[in-house]
């Protein structure tokens, strides 16, 4: 493995840790007792976290869908709109995650 992977790999974690850390950080601040993340799934390069928006009714919601994107290091984050019968999906943002923590660095 290159130091270039291993640095590409080094980053890709590293925001999985910070995009992890802030969703406990969310969490924390919802009512006792809901469900917020409903799902995590990892596999072939791929890691997909689904959770609340915290936005819409009780008969509507809405969720966010974050997409890591193993490969390439880039994240896309997904509005659900109707989460109850998820078919509809707003893409709201797509970073490279290399570019993300560059730009914070400069500040």
């Amino acid at each position: 493995m290159s130091f270039s992977q291993l640095k590409t790999n080094s980053s890709l974690w590293a925001s999985a840790v910070i995009v992890a850390a802030l969703i406990l950080m969310q969490t924390g601040r919802l009512r006792p007792g809901v469900a917020v993340a409903d799902s995590v799934s990892s596999g072939e390069g791929f890691t997909l976290l689904t959770t609340s928006s915290g936005q819409g009714t009780s008969e509507n919601p809405t969720d966010v869908l974050f997409v890591i994107d193993n490969h390439s290091a880039v994240i896309m984050v997904y509005e659900i709109t109707n989460a109850s019968d998820r078919k509809g999906f707003t893409p709201l943002a797509a970073e490279s995650i290399p570019s993300i923590f560059n730009g914070l660095r400069r500040r």
